[in-house]
């Protein structure tokens, strides 16, 4: 093996060990996280000095308490009625802009289009306000409607499906 030859494989070796270290301290605390979650709850922090975990009284018990003790189920069907609403209504709102900036001629068009590539670099913080005085002054406050409408319209995806229309 020829030194130039070595060097370029000990540099790929090198490149893959720090590669593998790095790996390894992003995924650790993950790993503890859900170790510890079957652990029973006083031996969580106790264990994790040692960073070994006891087999033998590994447990479901916690899952099933969470279960038992909130509307789990409840939650779940929430969250896909509103991602999925979300998604289907962003399809058909921000596909319809997208197509409307793309191949429709129309005065105005430009003007439009600006406005909505400037809406990207205004984070959602910045509206999240009077969007929520907006959405109590129509009385959807405690409904699923309150967490949908917002994300319908969203100026990336129309831009995204403007890049694709054109």
């Amino acid at each position: 093996m020829s030194s130039a030859r070595r060097g370029r494989w000990l540099r790929l070796a090198g490149t893959y060990l720090l590669l593998f270290g790095l790996s390894m301290l992003f995924v650790s605390p993950v790993v503890v996280m859900v170790l510890g979650s079957f652990s029973v709850d006083e031996q969580v922090l106790t264990n994790l000095s040692r960073w070994s975990f006891d087999r033998g009284s590994m447990t479901v018990e916690n899952y099933a308490d969470v279960v038992e003790r909130v509307h789990f189920w409840r939650f779940l069907v929430n969250s896909v009625v509103i991602n999925v609403a979300i998604v289907a209504l962003g399809l058909v709102v921000n596909g319809f802009a997208g197509y409307a900036l793309a191949r429709l001629r129309w005065p105005g068009r430009r003007v439009v289009f600006s406005l909505i590539v400037a809406l990207l670099v205004v984070p959602f913080e910045a509206i999240a306000i009077p969007l929520f005085l907006q959405l109590s002054w129509l009385g959807w406050r405690d409904t699923l409607m309150v967490q949908i409408a917002p994300f319908v319209a969203s100026p990336l995806s129309i831009y995204l499906f403007y890049s694709y229309f054109i």
